[in-house]
């Protein structure tokens, strides 16, 4: 239980319950704000220097990767359909195997070369859909 302090005497009881709850509330130190807003600064100027400068993305290393996501299933809807195209994904989820090696090498869906104009970076960025 929170015990109100006694009015000193000359003031009411309404004014010292006002200065206790108010003294409750204090405004934030802005020098701390400041102080805070110097680090952050500080922190992410050594994440710039020390991590990002310099990075360089590995070319080969990413175009396999999004190669063998089964994400990119996605691009070939308008192609194969919905239903082809998720039994394509399920396929390559349980036997392991490459959405290029379903569709181009085993199912024959796709030549290498449609594959290859399907799947080129400038349509992967900004995809040209077929119906």
């Amino acid at each position: 239980m929170i015990s109100i302090p006694r009015s000193p005497s000359g003031t009411s009881r309404t004014a010292a319950i006002t200065r206790f709850v108010f003294s409750w509330r204090r405004a934030p130190n802005s020098s701390a704000l400041f102080a805070s807003i110097a680090a952050m600064e500080r922190a992410v100027t050594s994440l710039r220097v020390n991590c990002v400068e310099g990075i360089t993305a590995n070319a080969e290393h990413t175009q396999e990767m999004v190669l063998n996501s089964l994400g990119i299933v996605t691009v070939l809807k308008p192609s194969l359909g919905y239903k082809q195209c998720a039994e394509i994904a399920h396929e390559g989820h349980e036997t392991g195997k490459s959405l290029h090696d379903i569709v181009v090498k085993e199912r024959k869906l796709l030549t290498q070369q449609k594959w290859d104009e399907v799947f080129s970076f400038e349509n992967l960025i900004n995809p040209k859909f077929e119906q």
